[in-house]
């Protein structure tokens, strides 16, 4: 026999486990030799503790493990939250992304919104201006000025903030919330070669830069090289990019524009030829065959375009001078980007060529000789018809005078330049030599009357008094001289005279 050595109860043998209280029976050969235990009976204050229910101590036991459990969970999320909260871990992946140049985890790091373009010419930047090494240190010192309390700090090159680090309320209730902020600035592109528009990728989209409005974008600072299209009169394509470099520049940040065009600055020597009164406007140019340059002043280098590197242009133009057209040597454009003959000016986005503008300059002097000689006749001219009575007068006598020697010496070369070519004046006089009429022919008192002038004929009457060989006295004659006048070459020719 065995009993419960708890309450007493008596046991089978094999019995591991009361069946009055549940206590466990320990098992050994004493306990079967021992008598049963004498019992006290009980009172009810010590009346015998009811055994615990397997269900309910297996619920105490799932009970405690579950807060356990909790108390575990809710530790390691606090750690969790505390290390997403600290701002060294922030900083941390700051820096792994940029020494790692991943644009997207970059993104995600700071809290300014930029684009994959922005994080990407953010890390050229670094590496170019500090160094991924000493960018590195500068974050963890950061770490050490936060961990001091010491915030609103920044990380600064020495022209641009790339980095600013302040405390901004809180985060999961229990921790200091920080931004990191990458300040934006302001990017200006000055275009004055001729496009309109500039179209590029930026943040997912194509952006359009309209070339009138001065701001191109507004960046973090960085090392940038926007590849595109420029675009001109809607339609006209051109290859295109804009750079900027933050190094460059502290407060206004410029950027240039550059395309895969270039201008043409024309020089017309021949507006600043000696003696030569020569202007832009009488100045005709041409390309391809239409009219170009049309309201520029040439004499100020203007610069036309745009145009297209590696096709070909023809270059023609007119010069009208002193009543004269010039054509001007005909040039063929054919340039490549790689050319020794382009240059580039600070204040022009696009690069240039030099057109000479050339004519014939002798040509041009010659035409310049002639027309001072026609100015010359102009001026006199005016003159010289103011006094045309007097100019026909003396005419008729110095060829009187010149009739003299004619009969004296039987050469009728001497009257020869005051006759008219074609007229009959020449013969009647040769055939009185031949005649030996008039011999010895002397003529005084003359006298001039009944002028006119019909357009460029003139009709004046002559009175002579005459002595020669066919007569004993001398006789008064009256002839009526008829003379052509040349306004261009300003000279009186006698084509007929009658005696009257």
């Amino acid at each position: 026999m065995k009993f419960c050595k708890n309450c007493g109860h008596e046991l089978r043998d094999e019995a591991k486990v009361c069946t009055n209280c549940g206590a466990a029976v320990m098992a050994g050969a004493a306990d079967n030799k021992k008598e049963p235990a004498y019992v006290t009976p009980e009172t009810p204050s010590e009346a015998p503790r009811e055994p615990m229910d397997p269900k309910k101590k297996k619920k105490i036991i799932i009970l405690v493990s579950t807060i356990a459990v909790i108390i575990i969970a809710l530790f390691i999320a606090y750690k969790v939250l505390e290390n997403m909260a600290s701002p060294d871990a922030a900083l941390d992946n700051i820096s792994e992304a940029v020494i790692n140049e991943d644009a997207g985890a970059f993104q995600n790091a700071v809290t300014t919104d930029i684009s994959e373009e922005e994080a990407l010419a953010y890390f050229s930047y670094v590496d170019t201006e500090l160094g991924m090494s000493k960018y590195q240190d500068m974050i963890n010192e950061q770490k050490i000025y936060l961990a001091d309390g010491i915030a609103g700090n920044e990380i600064h090159d020495g022209a641009h903030t790339l980095l600013s680090i302040k405390q901004n309320g809180s985060k999961y209730l229990f921790f200091d919330d920080y931004q990191f902020v990458i300040p934006k600035s302001n990017v200006y592109v000055e275009e004055t070669g001729g496009l309109d528009t500039f179209e590029y990728e930026f943040a997912g989209e194509t952006a359009v830069w309209t070339t009138s409005d001065s701001k191109f974008n507004e960046l973090i600072p960085g090392n940038y090289n926007f590849e595109g299209t420029g675009i001109i009169n809607e339609s006209e394509e051109y290859e295109a990019s804009v750079q900027v470099s933050f190094a460059d520049y502290y407060d206004r940040v410029e950027g240039m524009l550059q395309a895969d065009l270039y201008n043409v600055e024309l020089v017309v020597p021949v507006l600043s030829y000696y003696g030569m009164d020569i202007d832009s406007e009488d100045i005709s140019l041409t390309l391809n065959g239409e009219a170009v340059a049309e309201d520029k002043e040439l004499d100020s280098y203007p610069k036309i375009g745009p145009f297209k590197y590696d096709e070909e242009y023809m270059m023609e133009g007119s010069l009208a001078y002193a009543g004269e057209t010039f054509e001007m040597d005909s040039v063929t454009l054919n340039i490549n980007a790689d050319s020794d003959e382009l240059y580039s000016d600070y204040e022009e986005s696009i690069p240039y060529y030099t057109l000479e503008v050339k004519f014939d300059e002798e040509a041009l002097y010659d035409q310049q000789e002639k027309a001072s000689e026609q100015e010359k006749i102009e001026e006199n001219r005016e003159s010289f018809e103011e006094d045309m009575e007097a100019n026909a007068e003396n005419l008729v006598r110095d060829y009187l005078n010149a009739l003299e020697f004619m009969y004296m010496f039987d050469d009728i070369g001497e009257v020869e330049p005051f006759i008219a070519e074609g007229s009959d004046v020449l013969d009647i006089l040769q055939g009185n030599m031949d005649n030996d009429s008039f011999g010895n022919m002397d003529i005084q008192r003359v006298s001039f009357s009944n002028y006119s002038k019909d357009g460029n004929d003139i009709v004046i009457d002559a009175e002579t008094r005459r002595m020669h060989d066919d007569i004993d006295d001398p006789v008064t004659y009256s002839t009526r001289y008829t003379i052509q006048y040349n306004p261009e070459t300003l000279e009186l020719k006698i084509t007929n005279f009658n005696d009257l």
